[in-house]
């Protein structure tokens, strides 16, 4: 009897296995249909108290937006000028501000802008290295500043739920395009502040007495000099303006205004996922229109580093340019000193045209595959008379 109970009871649990089986498996669509439309509907509802806590007081997310856009894209130009005017000169005398000083000229310039001031001041921080990593004085080499503007890290603590649409991996991408954005500030900067009138009164007291003479050799080599540091600072600026006007114009302004149509939109609608994924989707696409995207960045990133290095080395040649045409040096100058800087500038030059068709010649590529169209802009601001592409670039008279 002990078996036979044995076998019943094996029966009977097997039995109940199967009847367990054929009950769960009709149940798995049965809870989904039953349970998926109670989700959504807490979804929803979850969705619109976020979204209405998201318009107005400390988590008003546009007002964020507008910050964040303000200083870190350089939108707001009383913030960017504030902080650059207190920044520029330090670092272009290479005294790189120590962390409490940078976060009080970040301060300040936050306080320049209400949307800054009143959502940024109180959790957003700044670091930088105490010095440049790397220094090279070759001619297409990395220059300290450079170096040094992309030490720049950001933190910023936003209160939940502001986390959930700006997130860490977008406030990231913030801070590479302020980087670069302040990178191409500070050459446009440093050329437009080259000591120009120092050289141009260096010229004049150098001819002053020679005007006789003005045939002689010494003349011309320091009308020589003059003429190929100007011509070398005038397509320097160009280049380096057109980059500016394009990537503040074109990539950061047009794109707002299409990402403003779609926060409109997702106000009424209220759907947190698609705010969050319209915010990256205006990040990548502001990164892609500057070229910081992997793709682009690999073959044009180093050529436009090389032009912004350009920039600050012509502040240091200006130097060597007064001290070669000044009237108390003229006699102890000799001539080979005036010789080796022509070459050097000229050698600059053709590095210039060099980086400059190479630059065409790849973004040319990738419009003519039909991707990037709004790059053709950024060759009209390049080469608008067809300067480059005449082949006549790298003469410098």
């Amino acid at each position: 009897s002990g078996s036979g109970s044995g076998s019943g009871s094996g029966v009977c649990h097997s039995d109940t296995k199967q009847a367990a089986a054929a009950l769960y498996h009709p149940l798995e669509p049965r809870i989904a249909h039953s349970l998926t439309r109670y989700v959504l509907d807490r979804h929803r509802i979850v969705g619109l108290s976020l979204a209405r806590l998201f318009e107005k007081g400390d988590l008003a997310i546009h007002s964020h937006l507008r910050a964040l856009r303000s200083f870190f894209l350089m939108a707001s130009g009383e913030t960017a000028k504030h902080f650059q005017d207190s920044l520029f000169p330090l670092i272009a005398k290479r005294r790189w501000p120590q962390t409490q000083v940078l976060q009080g000229i970040l301060r300040d310039a936050l306080r320049v802008d209400r949307d800054c001031e009143a959502t940024l001041e109180s959790c957003l921080t700044v670091t930088a290295a105490t010095a440049p990593s790397s220094v090279s004085n070759s001619m297409h080499g990395s220059c300290e500043p450079i170096d040094w503007i992309a030490s720049i890290k950001f933190r910023c603590e936003l209160p939940w739920p502001l986390s959930m649409v700006i997130t860490a991996e977008s406030l990231d991408e913030y801070a590479q395009v302020f980087r670069f954005l302040l990178m191409l500030h500070f050459a446009k900067w440093t050329l437009d502040r080259l000591s120009l009138s120092l050289v141009a009164s260096a010229r004049t007291g150098a001819g002053a007495g020679d005007e006789k003479n003005s045939g002689s050799s010494r003349i011309q080599a320091q009308i020589r000099i003059f003429h190929v540091f100007y011509t070398l600072r005038a397509k320097t600026h160009h280049i380096v303006g057109s980059l500016q006007d394009y990537m503040t114009g074109r990539a950061v302004h047009a794109v707002w205004r299409q990402f403003q149509a779609q926060m409109e939109e997702l106000r009424e609608t209220c759907d947190m996922p698609r705010l969050r994924d319209a915010h990256e989707s205006y990040l990548r696409e502001i990164s892609h229109q500057m070229l910081l995207d992997l793709n682009s960045r690999a073959p044009i990133m180093p050529k436009i580093k090389a032009l912004l290095a350009v920039s600050i080395q012509l502040r240091q040649i200006s130097h060597k340019v007064v001290a070669a045409v000044s009237h108390e040096r003229r006699q102890q100058q000799q001539q080979p000193q005036k010789v080796e800087l022509v070459r050097m500038m000229e050698k600059l030059h053709r590095g210039v045209d060099d980086d400059t068709k190479f630059l065409i010649a790849v973004i040319n590529q990738i419009v003519g595959h039909g991707v990037q169209l709004h790059l053709r802009e950024l060759l009209l601001y390049f080469d608008f008379n067809r300067y480059f592409s005449k082949g006549s670039g790298s003469k410098t008279g």
